[in-house]
């Protein structure tokens, strides 16, 4: 049979969540549910145990794309009786265990799955209608309170209020307007150009460069603008990322793969003879651009040199 209703609240999140108004950035889920009993069916990613204690899906709607921890606050009635399930959207399941050091009969705040406190519950919802479905895979569990939260600092205490007031900004805005997806770069000063917006009243911290996941750059005040060498890297692709944190550490990313070409001066795709021979021209010229052989942005009577050569030797043969 299905759960008794009296003790099951599906919280209306429309009036706890209102995006561009300064309200809880959190999703509290349910209230009070003791998973015991039901005759719902199980999707296919949660593989259904011999015995059941009953399931419940919960129906929610999410206005904004981003990760979230989830948080499930439990009590067991002993050690061996201990887990549930939690399913998302029929597609990824967690088995949620708690360690054999939890207090029974106790409410007790649990984001991680199969006992283990690394394997965090972190999930990406995109906006949208989401589901969630509760099984009892031992008898006696019950659950009180579930959030989903953007915050992944927050660990939640009592029933979880500490994490849903106060916070009231949606993540930051941010994408990559310079360079665009497989564009080629070059030069000693490649400018970045990205946006950084924060949402819901807030202000932005810092905006933070990455290449190929190493961080480059930390930018605290506006303009959030980046230049990077490109002749600190070898010709190719390369993944830029800008991250953005606001004032209430919430945080969101943009990247583009974009492809160094230092020596391709004719922008053919390909270092060959055909940039030598540029160069060959243009050498030992004044204040000579990068398509004329300057690779290096030299400026002065000699900027067209060994310098540029060396860097055009060391990608010979490098084809887009």
């Amino acid at each position: 049979m299905l759960i008794n209703k009296k003790i099951f609240k599906l919280l209306n999140l429309s009036k706890i969540f209102r995006l561009g108004l300064n309200i809880v950035l959190v999703f509290i889920i349910i209230s009070l549910i003791s998973v015991r009993y039901s005759d719902s069916t199980l999707a296919a990613s949660c593989q259904l145990p011999p015995t059941t204690y009953g399931t419940d899906t919960l129906s929610v709607s999410i206005p904004l794309t981003t990760n979230y921890t989830i948080w499930i606050r439990l009590q067991i009635p002993s050690i061996t009786s201990n887990s549930l399930m939690l399913q998302v959207d029929g597609s990824t399941c967690y088995t949620v265990t708690t360690p054999s050091s939890t207090p029974l009969s106790t409410w007790t705040w649990i984001n991680f799955s199969g006992g283990d406190i690394s394997q965090v519950m972190r999930q990406n919802l995109t906006s949208g209608n989401h589901s969630l479905e509760l099984i009892g895979i031992s008898d006696g569990v019950e659950v009180d309170n579930l959030l989903l939260l953007p915050d992944n600092t927050c660990v939640p205490t009592g029933f979880g209020d500490n994490c849903t007031t106060g916070q009231t900004n949606a993540p930051p805005t941010t994408s990559i307007t310079s360079p665009t997806n497989n564009q080629e770069v070059y030069g000693n000063n490649t400018s970045i150009v990205t946006t950084a917006t924060a949402n819901n009243g807030g202000s932005i911290n810092s905006s933070t460069l990455s290449v190929n996941s190493n961080l480059v750059q930390t930018i605290t005040t506006p303009p959030y603008n980046f230049d990077i060498n490109t002749l600190s890297y070898k010709d190719g692709s390369i993944t830029i990322s800008v991250s953005s944190t606001d004032n209430e550490n919430n945080s969101t990313s943009a990247s583009a793969t974009v492809y160094v070409s230092n020596g391709d001066l004719d922008h053919s795709g390909a270092v060959n003879i055909s940039d030598l021979a540029i160069m060959a021209n243009n050498w030992g010229k004044a204040n000579q651009t990068y398509e004329e052989g300057n690779i290096t942005g030299a400026v002065g009577s000699n900027s067209v040199n060994l310098s540029d050569l060396a860097i055009l030797a060391s990608n010979w043969g490098w084809i887009l």
